[in-house]
């Protein structure tokens, strides 16, 4: 616990007055961590493409987005915490393909309390916790709301708001039906489903019920399952791509189990 008050400690530190520090040093730890999915993304993201990102904080992936699709791709990101959104428009000011809304993304369009994190920046919820120190209301949109999207063909969407997901899929009805070969990255963490008002069961039922194709990129074909019974590790998450179908872009990743075996 000590170690972990002193992480956050020095990460807050160097987001609030070493910025020019933080950001290559999250960049460079985010391409180690997220590896297998960055080499994913690659294999099938194509220049021209259209990416979303929901939970974009500080601009980490938009900024790798926007190099993969190139002056005539598009990258929408959306980021509700108003500090996190003034570093995104700055490190994406130079990427053209890069439109930022500062808004939450949800099952509904109006406002919402998002309560932040002390100390880490990219750990703001929904929901209270105990490393909250304060709150702030944020708008809040659903992505079949935002004009910007109407009319274009979504490559990849992909969401990162700590057990919020479900609420952005049901937001997202309209634009995902009209884009059926969008793929899909997402975090399994039922920590932050509980906490958020969910839970593991309600998001796997969610799933079945938009029949979607669960693929992951490690060997774990039970995880949705084995997340059932994780609902009080904090630390325990994974990150899974929904697709409709085994296209050449899941085709030999692990596919996830939604029924008991």
């Amino acid at each position: 616990m000590h170690d972990r008050k002193v992480l956050r400690a020095v990460l807050g530190f160097l987001y609030s007055h070493l910025f020019f520090l933080y950001w290559p040093l999250y960049r460079a730890y985010k391409k180690r961590a997220d590896a297998h999915e960055r080499a994913w993304i690659r294999g099938f993201v194509r220049p021209g493409d259209a990416i979303v990102d929901v939970g974009a904080n500080v601009g980490v992936y938009s900024v790798f987005f926007s190099g993969l699709v190139g002056p005539k791709g598009r990258v929408f990101s959306f980021e509700p915490d108003p500090q996190n959104f003034i570093r995104l428009t700055r490190t994406t000011a130079s990427h053209r393909p890069v439109a930022a809304f500062e808004s939450a993304v949800g099952s509904q369009t109006g406002s919402i309390r998002l309560f932040q994190s002390k100390g880490l920046n990219f750990d703001h919820h929904t929901y209270a916790n105990p490393d909250d120190v304060q709150s702030v209301e944020v708008p809040i949109t659903r992505l079949d709301d935002v004009e910007a999207l109407r009319g274009v063909e979504i490559a990849l969407i992909k969401i990162d708001v700590q057990g919020f997901e479900p609420a952005v899929l049901i937001g997202a009805q309209e634009l995902l039906a009209r884009n059926p070969k969008a793929k899909l990255l997402l975090e399994y963490y039922p920590w932050g489903l509980r906490s958020s008002g969910s839970g593991p069961e309600a998001f796997i039922e969610l799933l079945r019920a938009r029949e979607y194709v669960v693929t992951t990129f490690t060997d774990e074909p039970d995880l949705l399952l084995t997340g059932v019974h994780k609902v009080h590790d904090r630390n325990w998450y994974r990150n899974l791509v929904l697709s409709h179908g085994l296209d050449t872009a899941v085709r030999g990743m692990t596919r996830v189990r939604l029924e008991s075996s």
